[in-house]
């Protein structure tokens, strides 16, 4: 292929298989991220040896091929832009349910949605969606904030983008200019590890870093499913562990971490309800040290924006931490004390502009009303 340039070849490609879109999105995400990206893929991008761009198949899938003189091609198939299109319109969609005459009706039960979710990959992998056509209508009228659900699969989308475009930058020599940590040297990872960087950025916001996620869940109901990608890929639940690490070491600190992943793991508990469901493992998720600290920092959060009333909060945490064991919320009460203690270490951000104080007084003020065993955990530490 010596003497073709990626931009010539990927023309060729798309007038074999037209996108879906006509604005082709691919392209469209490549512009959108450019200004962050390394120099080399901008040069590349200017000169031709780089094009990226949707590749009109059925298949939700993304690629990277090496043309051979420093010429590289990303494809990104219209079928994967529909369906992280379709589950994120489901996502918000299902979560409040309007009728024809406006009337707005309860949200769906944990169970009702992760069904509704597992249905659209069921319903992929048996060859329902086959067109634009198919999609869209599965998707039409579904979600009441499309705006917000257009932003999540974009968000998404890049991060596809993002590790293809690591795989570029690893066949251009980064591995010397653009380090990974040892463990995360290998091919994939290494795109990996780049790819969140692309994507997050030096200052990552919520909606970006669920879109990552996102994504990656996606790929695993995929496998879940019987999909096979290709390359020496971890499996996927490894994969899903490291791109949480790598996108940790970002911050400076955990507190900063759990603000950033409030949105993410909100929607990310509702996500792996529908990875276990397609493995057969049921509804249920699991409450890590993580995720509760996390689910109770955005209560937090809300209650110190005056969004919500001291009774929600108490009921709120008291449904967040029903069940818990005793282990767990040690851990996540031990991390609090740290954080809101009134003589916290130095090297502790405060993400709140000065009020983490009251923000651990609002956590105090609900401790009384905490189920056990979480009532007793935090009591030990705040309120003796």
């Amino acid at each position: 292929m010596s003497g073709v340039s990626a931009a010539a070849w990927l023309r060729e490609r798309q007038q074999k298989h037209p996108p879906w879109d006509a604005s082709d999105r691919g392209h469209r995400l490549l512009q959108l991220m450019r200004a962050r990206l390394p120099r080399e893929l901008d040069i590349g991008i200017s000169n031709g040896s780089l094009a990226a761009g949707e590749v009109g198949t059925d298949e939700p899938a993304a690629r990277m091929t090496d043309l051979g003189s420093a010429q590289f091609a990303v494809e990104i198939d219209s079928g994967m832009f529909e369906l992280v299109n379709l589950v994120t319109h489901a996502l918000f969609g299902f979560t409040t349910q309007h009728t024809a005459n406006g009337v707005v009706q309860p949200p769906l039960t944990h169970r009702q949605l992760v069904e509704k979710i597992a249905g659209i990959f069921l319903e992929q992998r048996g060859g329902k969606f086959k067109s634009l056509v198919d999609y869209r209508a599965a998707a039409a009228g579904l979600s009441p904030r499309p705006g917000i659900a257009d932003a999540l699969a974009s968000y998404a989308m890049q991060f596809v983008l993002a590790h293809e475009l690591g795989h570029v930058i690893e066949s251009l020599g980064g591995h010397d200019k653009y380090p990974a940590p040892r463990p995360w040297a290998a091919s994939e990872t290494y795109a990996d590890w780049l790819g969140v960087r692309l994507t997050l950025g030096t200052q990552p916001k919520r909606m970006v870093y669920a879109g990552v996620l996102l994504a990656i869940r996606v790929f695993l109901y995929l496998e879940r499913l019987g999909q096979t990608f290709a390359g020496p890929h971890p499996s996927l639940d490894v994969r899903f562990g490291l791109i949480k690490q790598m996108a940790r070491e970002i911050f400076d600190h955990d507190i900063d971490f759990t603000v950033i992943s409030t949105i993410a793991l909100s929607y990310d508990e509702m996500l792996e309800g529908v990875e276990n469901y397609l493995a057969g493992k049921g509804h249920t998720t699991q409450q890590t040290v993580e995720r509760v600290r996390v689910r109770l920092w955005a209560m937090l959060e809300e209650r110190l924006k005056g969004s919500i009333t001291h009774q929600r909060l108490v009921a709120d945490v008291q449904d967040a931490l029903q069940g818990v064991d005793a282990a767990t919320c040690k851990e996540v009460a031990r991390t609090f004390s740290e954080w809101f203690s009134e003589r916290r270490s130095p090297v502790i951000p405060d993400p709140t502009n000065g009020r983490l104080p009251a923000t651990g007084g609002f956590l105090k003020d609900v401790i009384p009303d905490m189920p056990t065993p979480a009532r007793d955990e935090f009591a030990r530490l705040f309120l003796a």
